[in-house]
């Protein structure tokens, strides 16, 4: 039962489209992989017999978007096969609209009857339990991977984007988080690990207790509190600085903290924040570093008018695009 509400979770949460753009294509591989294919299959007609007969003039101005991209020819539906035609664009503009094509929908997810898979959508926060009593808090576009139960000799999860973990003290089974580069090994702590996919950087922070931080190729660090070891995903070169290790989980209140910090990864922070494209031009240096702090929960347009000021550039919010130009 817990496998099939997961499956019907990840499904209707797609559909809604709650998902970032990276979470929203694991989702589509997911889906047209023939594993609990059958599961997928009813969990979708469930969702197709609720949608709506009523459509407005956007939703067959997106259809035929879509069918154009396709290269089929589009004709407003007749009578007859209006509600068909209604569903198909209900289920399938998610896949169509991000991808350009159509996905047969022959559905499957991944193997959750011992593994549970969480991911948060751009524009949210999410605070979850693990089976060890410890805490993890992920941010927008992150997901992570763990067992429903730990096994005797350690507690592993896994790690996509950025998390808050506070660990319950266990001598007899270290806590491991995996990211795609490092590995971060603890006894009972309080650390953050960033490691988002599209980013050059993943870093380890540690606010209390103590870390082993250990690299593909097997180099291992220790950290104390107020400790951060960055690694560079390019250059493989890593570098252990003091800092404000506080500032580098204010994100859970919502909060902005960025030192010595490439552009890019500023604005990908924000996208993420407020689950909005930013799109700049080739003026603009997204590898210049800045150091600004935003600590009142300032909005899109406050966090944006400050970066204007700060970075030399001018932006202009369009529905959930920013687009930035240099002054």
């Amino acid at each position: 039962m817990k496998e099939k509400n997961y499956i019907s979770e990840l499904i209707t949460q797609y559909l809604l489209r709650r998902y970032g753009r990276e979470t929203e294509e694991k989702v589509q591989r997911w889906l047209i992989d023939e594993t609990h294919a059958a599961e997928k299959n009813r969990l979708l007609e469930i969702y197709w017999n609720t949608i709506p007969e009523g459509a407005s003039r956007q939703t067959y101005a997106s259809l035929a978007e879509v069918k154009a991209r396709l290269g089929m020819e589009y004709a407003a539906p007749v009578a007859t096969s209006r509600r068909l035609w209604l569903r198909i664009a209900a289920v399938l503009l998610p896949f169509a609209l991000l991808t350009g094509s159509y996905f047969l929908l022959k559905n499957q997810p991944v193997k959750t009857d011992s593994v549970v898979n969480i991911s948060v959508p751009y524009g949210e926060r999410r605070e979850i339990r693990l089976p060890d009593a410890s805490t993890v808090f992920l941010n927008a576009g992150s997901s992570i991977q763990y067992p429903v139960s730990f096994s005797k000799e350690e507690r592993l999860v896994r790690l996509s984007g950025e998390a808050c973990f506070s660990v319950s003290k266990d001598v007899a089974r270290p806590f491991i988080v995996e990211t795609e580069h490092l590995s971060v090994e603890v006894l009972g702590t309080e650390f953050n690990v960033k490691a988002y996919p599209d980013e050059n950087r993943t870093t380890a922070t540690l606010n209390s207790g103590k870390i082993r931080v250990e690299t593909k190729t097997a180099q291992s660090y220790i950290l104390t509190p107020n400790r951060q070891l960055s690694y560079d995903t390019q250059s493989k070169h890593i570098t252990i600085a003091s800092v404000n290790a506080e500032d580098y989980s204010l994100w859970k209140e919502g909060r902005l903290i960025f030192d010595n910090m490439p552009l890019s990864e500023i604005l990908s922070a924000v996208e993420r924040k407020f689950d909005v494209s930013v799109r700049w031009d080739n003026a603009i240096d997204s590898a210049n570093r800045y150091t600004v702090k935003f600590v009142r929960n300032e909005n899109l347009d406050e966090v944006m008018k400050i970066l204007e000021v700060t970075c030399g550039f001018a932006s202009h919010v369009e529905g959930k695009v920013v687009r930035l130009t240099k002054n």
